[in-house]
């Protein structure tokens, strides 16, 4: 009975992915051309993680992650995976691309924006990313209406759906706050922090735990594990942000911190919750490159969750360290090792799914695990983990070689990732 639910999965996916390949693919593609940039950017303007987090250039480089890297992965991949939920079809694959030419525009001229301190390239990009991603919502609601049978992840993506368009609205309010100063008058930190950790927790985080569950536990393989830890740690998050959001917004800091031990509370649990899935994961199968990088996302959630908790009690952690723990880290190591094995999957089905069966191995036809060079993978995750340390080491101690040095290291684990997609996309 397992078998037949793991290849069901395998099915489902199948369903239009030739052609929604090309849609995912381009989000894909600009996404890691943007993570590239986000990641030498510091090498050559240290201001982005060194100065406060006010600062035009800091908000310039946080927002390029954000939107430009993190953002656009996490679109491309629901194409395919939402679709996959129910056996549905996605709505609209053109409304895919028309939000594209939107958002791409929109992302550039924000974070332009930010780099020049012009309100109103900040505003033009604003309205271009707001049109952008009400297109998405819709594409995506219209296809979740189509899913006869809901689990948790459905469950999770559609919620993160939501504080997007808090995040949207935070951020558009903060935009035009640029212009009329009054309007928020002295809070605007508290709600561009809010804004932050709705986009980072909300939209962000909540979509990677479903999605996390899904892909870990079908390339893994397991089945026979129990749910009932990824709906814990579901209501965990949802009430831990809305605390803590509201906490932010108005200036109550009992509830703030109450939040910020909910959200702890929800991260201990998803890691239950993985490590549930792979203590039944098949013993017969390798355990795929992205189980590793799962892992250590994780080991930089829990301390970014540390380090947020002590700023919640008044401990001056310094915010860079922080916010490089969440996004180099925890968001960052998820994105990049999910990829390693999603990619190769989709790749698989789009250059070599036949009408008849094929040999698996094969010489012309090879596994999901010769489509990808693992020791590459491995490199590169030794390399974001060392630069990671050295780089966040350095920001605390304020010492601006070690943050060059991790730096430097963290884009070698860029660079071993990007061979291994043009390694994929080449056939090599």
């Amino acid at each position: 009975m397992g078998k037949l639910k793991s290849m069901s999965v395998f099915v489902r996916l199948n369903i239009g992915a030739r052609s929604r390949y090309s849609l995912s693919l381009l989000y894909f593609l600009t996404a890691a051309v943007d993570f590239l940039v986000w990641i030498i950017t510091p090498l050559f303007d240290g201001r982005v993680v060194t100065a406060p987090f006010l600062d035009d250039a800091v908000l310039g480089w946080v927002h390029l992650a954000t939107l430009g890297w993190i953002t656009m992965t996490i679109m491309g991949a629901t194409f395919q995976l939402v679709p996959v939920l129910g056996g549905a079809k996605l709505y609209s694959e053109r409304l895919g691309y028309w939000q594209y030419a939107f958002y791409l525009p929109g992302m550039i001229l924000l974070t332009h924006g930010f780099w020049l301190h012009d309100p109103a390239w900040l505003m033009l990009g604003g309205m271009l990313l707001a049109l952008a991603i009400l297109l998405y919502v819709y594409n995506l609601l219209r296809t979740f209406l189509r899913i006869k049978q809901w689990n948790v992840v459905a469950v999770h993506i559609a919620t993160a759906l939501g504080y997007l368009l808090g995040v949207l609205a935070f951020g558009l309010l903060l935009v035009i706050n640029r212009q009329n100063p009054e309007l928020l008058g002295a809070g605007r930190l508290e709600l561009l922090a809010a804004h932050a950790h709705l986009a980072l927790v909300g939209w962000v985080s909540l979509t990677i735990f479903g999605v996390s569950y899904q892909l870990i536990s079908m390339f893994a393989p397991a089945q026979g594990y129990s749910k009932r830890l990824s709906w814990w740690a579901y209501g965990t998050l949802n009430a831990g942000i809305i605390a803590l959001t509201a906490g932010l917004v108005g200036g109550w800091a009992g509830l703030g911190r109450t939040g910020g031990l909910l959200l702890a509370a929800a991260a201990l649990i998803y890691g239950a919750q993985i490590a549930e899935i792979l203590r039944h994961h098949s013993e017969t199968v390798k355990l795929a490159i992205n189980i590793p990088y799962t892992l250590s996302a994780i080991f930089f959630l829990y301390g970014a969750i540390g380090l947020g908790l002590a700023r919640l009690w008044g401990v001056r952690v310094p915010w860079s360290v922080y916010g490089l723990l969440i996004l180099g880290g925890w968001i960052a190591l998820t994105i990049v090792g999910q990829l390693q094995r999603i990619l190769p999957f989709l790749t698989w089905l789009k250059r070599y799914q036949r009408p008849r069966p094929v040999k698996i191995g094969g010489r012309r036809t090879p596994t999901l695990d010769q489509m990808i060079n693992r020791s590459w993978g491995w490199a590169g995750l030794a390399c974001f983990n060392v630069g990671l340390f050295t780089a966040g080491t350095g920001l605390w101690l304020g010492l601006n070689a070690l943050v060059t040095a991790g730096m430097t290291l963290y884009l070698l684990g860029a660079l071993a990732f990007a061979a291994n997609l043009i390694k994929l996309w080449r056939g090599a």
